[in-house]
């Protein structure tokens, strides 16, 4: 509140995942966990890794004769510390009650190591990744580990003249870059 938090109004049956608390201020954290355990509506696949693709599972639980509810996702792929930079509005949708999965592009350009996701979900959406909403959802906040790509080789098949005994180990080799060609 004090530092114009994200807030959603709280319905009890209106959750991501199965439990929902409310608090009359923020508490954030390093670990993104400062206000009890209630971020389980949202599970990232494993790793996150620059210039792939991560399924993040939504669970939504709806009152009875609703028909769902708004989704919004960001992720701080730059480690900036904020969601307004360009690709990091990551979902937009509506979703029906029950469990989906969202395949995520994760930019090559994503700065390796820990980072925040931020998951709001509403009744109507047109939320921005920070400041007080009137409309009932619920924020959760994930800290996530994003990684570098591993370093592919691209190995040479003629024998190494130097070694012949060793020559399934000591081929030429050479860096593959993400352009998929062989260089240096």
């Amino acid at each position: 509140r004090k530092n114009n938090g994200a807030s959603q109004r709280v319905l009890f049956g209106f959750t991501l995942g199965e439990s929902i608390d409310g608090e009359t201020d923020g508490q954030p954290n390093a670990t993104a966990t400062g206000d009890g355990k209630d971020e389980d509506g949202v599970t990232f696949s494993s790793p996150i890794v620059a210039g792939s693709t991560v399924d993040v599972t939504v669970t939504l639980k709806a009152p009875p004769g609703t028909n769902g509810g708004k989704i919004d996702g960001w992720i701080d792929w730059n480690r900036d510390g904020d969601w307004l930079d360009q690709g990091e509005h990551v979902l937009d949708v509506f979703q029906a009650p029950g469990s989906k999965t969202y395949t995520i592009a994760v930019p090559s350009t994503a700065v390796a190591g820990a980072t925040y996701a931020r998951i709001r979900l509403s009744q109507d959406g047109k939320l921005e990744a920070s400041g007080p909403s009137t409309q009932a959802g619920e924020v959760e906040d994930y800290q996530i580990t994003l990684q570098a790509p591993e370093l592919k080789l691209d190995f040479g098949d003629a024998p190494d003249p130097k070694q012949p005994s060793h020559a399934a180990r000591a081929r030429a080799r050479d860096p593959v870059n993400s352009g998929g060609r062989a260089g240096r």
